[in-house]
């Protein structure tokens, strides 16, 4: 993809996934033109999913720090849910969060189960 050659980037609920949050941050910076918008939505909290692709959570300090440290100014920032969403994903857990844990601990050195 050409340098500069977006207006605009939507990425919703991807960054979790990413392996290196930061390259993220860097290629947006290399494809944005001058003046371009970055719209990103992450979870600060949410049960592991997509296993073995599941890897952070991002506080309100990280993204802010991120994204300034790769050269975005974060103009504004909307917190979703609130305590009332935390308690309704832990308890709507099929399996306590310990044991997802220690199912992720069992998973080979390349990511996946054998």
């Amino acid at each position: 993809m050409a340098a500069e050659s977006f207006d605009a980037i939507l990425c919703t609920e991807v960054l979790e996934h990413v392996p290196d949050p930061l390259a993220v941050w860097r290629e947006f910076h290399r494809i944005l033109r001058p003046g371009g918008k970055v719209l990103l939505t992450t979870p600060a909290y949410w049960p592991p999913h997509e296993l073995p692709y599941d890897f952070y959570r991002y506080p309100e300090q990280w993204v802010t720090a991120s994204g300034h440290d790769r050269r975005f100014e974060v103009k504004e920032m909307w917190p979703r849910g609130g305590r009332w969403a935390l308690l309704g994903q832990v308890a709507s857990c099929p399996r306590p969060l310990s044991e997802m844990a220690l199912d992720e601990a069992r998973l080979e050195p390349d990511g996946f189960e054998h």
